[in-house]
């Protein structure tokens, strides 16, 4: 009886440890990513030349996706480095005396290093895709790294390349350096009058407008606008509405110089005709 008594007392206590235990492990934060996935980090940049310092830009990631599982650990590691991606831009305009500078053709070198902690990762390596922010004003399809891997993909606002991470306790980490050149200058190109019902404007291809103004009418009942052709429909106080044609306009050049002449070889016409009947007449008199 009392060997009965102590094997339940033994199993409530087991049971209780168990459920302890699955409570205690349901607490623990663990962010695991299956390969493929991705995860945003921060993206920091040096504050000045002068401080070197690293500062964090607000609203700016990178992405990181693994071909493998992995745990990711906190951004700031235990030795108070700041973890995710860090970027130094070197424009040799700007600073022609730097060590580092894009070569010959491209116009922007950008070094950035990938720091980050794993919880789960062996030391050894782990490979994956980083996509960074592409510098405002350059062209993602000219990006290559120094060593003239070219870019997997890229947007107007990003840039993709393959990175392997080098994993030694607990840390990840790697540096690359990549080129880009300028984008191309753009001329702008506008072709005839867009219009709605109240504007009218010029478009480029590219989505740039100009000359951008609301229809120009020579008073409210006309129907035509005097600048790009526009007809809208106009309502009569007795309720009618009218809509004509843009030819229907006749151009305003302020010119009445073809008026005059016409009116002028008509009336040299008409004496011209009224001279040589009064000449017919005296030829027959005389006969």
């Amino acid at each position: 009886m009392m060997k009965n008594k102590t094997n339940v007392k033994w199993k409530k206590r087991a049971d209780t440890i168990v459920m302890s235990l699955c409570l205690l492990m349901g607490l623990i934060p663990i962010t695991v990513f299956a390969a493929g996935s991705s995860e945003q980090l921060p993206v920091y940049t040096i504050e000045s030349e002068a401080d070197g310092d690293y500062v964090e830009r607000p609203g700016v990631t990178a992405t990181f996706t693994s071909d493998t599982v992995f745990t990711l650990g906190e951004f700031i590691d235990v030795y108070g480095n700041k973890c995710g991606v860090k970027l130094d831009y070197y424009n040799p305009n700007a600073y022609p005396n730097l060590y580092d500078t894009p070569d010959e053709g491209f116009d922007i070198l950008v070094e950035f290093m990938i720091l980050l902690q794993f919880t789960n990762p062996t030391d050894g390596s782990i490979s994956g895709e980083i996509t960074i922010p592409l510098p405002s004003g350059y062209d993602g399809a000219t990006a290559r790294t120094k060593d003239g891997a070219t870019a997997i993909s890229y947007n107007e606002t990003t840039v993709t390349f393959p990175v392997t991470l080098v994993v030694y306790s607990g840390n990840a980490f790697t540096q690359l350096y990549v080129e880009y050149k300028e984008k191309p200058q753009h001329t702008h190109s506008y072709g005839d009058w867009q219009k709605d019902e109240t504007n009218h404007w010029h478009e480029c291809a590219c989505g740039e407008k100009a000359d951008s103004a609301t229809h120009s009418y020579d008073n409210d009942a006309d129907t035509t606008c005097n600048v790009c052709g526009y007809v809208r429909t106009v309502t009569t106080p007795s309720g009618a509405t009218t809509a004509v044609s843009p030819d229907a306009k006749s151009p305003k050049t302020g010119d009445n110089n073809n008026l005059f002449l016409w009116t002028t070889m008509l009336c040299i016409s008409g004496f011209a005709i009224f001279g040589t009947r009064i000449y017919s007449k005296k030829e027959k008199n005389i006969k």
